[in-house]
């Protein structure tokens, strides 16, 4: 895809560029669902159900975790909100 560069840094500065990273748990759980279902050509649309898929298997592993997310894009100055999930089957209930 043109137009975008995707990087990872750690916190003593090594660092990769990569189609898609991911840190914690998600490096070994979510890591192998993008490289088998990650596509150059996909629409954003497309890529929001696969970083869903991913999301759901870690919060299977922890369901401590919080339960929403939210992904943006950026064009000139701007950052669009485009999706906020929640998964209601992880809702923590008090």
């Amino acid at each position: 895809m043109v137009g975008w560069e995707l990087y990872q840094v750690s916190m003593i500065g090594v660092h990769f560029q990569d189609n898609h990273v991911a840190t914690g748990f998600g490096n070994h759980l979510a890591r192998p669902i993008f490289r088998d279902e990650w596509k150059e050509d996909m629409t954003l649309e497309e890529g929001v159900k696969l970083l869903e898929k991913c999301l759901l298997v870690l919060f299977y592993r922890d369901r401590s975790a919080i339960n929403k997310f939210q992904v943006f894009y950026s064009s000139s100055l701007f950052i669009h909100a485009v999706y906020h999930y929640q998964f209601l089957a992880f809702a923590h209930h008090i």
